[in-house]
C-alpha cells in the first residue's frame, strides 16, 4: 500500500508541469503611447484588460482596439501554455504610436519577434 501511495504522489508531481508564459509591452519611451491592435473583437478579452492598458476606443466596424499605455508602465498583451509562439497572439497587427513616430507590425511573426525572454516564462517588448 505504501508503495502504491508513493507512486501516486510521484505521478502527481510530474503530471502537473504545465506553465503559463506572458508577453508584456513595457513603455520606457518617456511619454504615454497609443497602441492599436487588430483584430480586436472583444472589449472584455482578459489578457488585454489591465489597469495599465486602457481601452480608449473600440472600432467595431474595422475591429481595432485603441489603447493608452502610460509612461513607465507595462501591460500583458499575450499569453501561452508551455510556450510563447506567434500563433498564440490574439492579434496579427499592432501599431505603436508615439508623438514623434509610429511603428507598424503587420504579422504575428513580426510582432512575436519584438518580444525577448527576460526570465522563465516572461517575455518583454520594450518601447524606448
Amino acid at each position: 500500500m505504501k508503495l502504491l501511495i508513493g507512486y501516486a504522489i510521484t505521478l502527481l508531481l510530474f503530471s502537473s508541469c504545465d506553465f503559463t508564459t506572458v508577453g508584456e509591452i513595457h513603455n520606457r519611451s518617456g511619454e504615454d503611447i497609443e497602441i492599436v491592435i487588430f483584430p480586436f473583437s472583444n472589449s472584455d478579452y482578459s489578457i488585454l484588460k489591465s489597469d495599465k492598458l486602457n481601452l480608449t476606443k473600440w472600432d467595431t466596424v474595422n475591429l481595432k482596439g485603441y489603447f493608452l499605455l502610460l509612461n513607465n508602465t507595462h501591460a500583458p498583451v499575450a499569453s501561452g501554455i508551455n510556450s510563447f509562439a506567434p500563433e498564440e497572439l490574439v492579434f496579427n497587427y499592432i501599431e505603436i504610436r508615439k508623438s514623434s513616430d509610429t511603428s507598424i507590425f503587420e504579422t504575428q511573426q513580426a510582432i512575436h519577434n519584438q518580444f525577448k525572454e527576460t526570465k522563465n516564462h516572461t517575455y518583454q517588448w520594450i518601447i524606448e
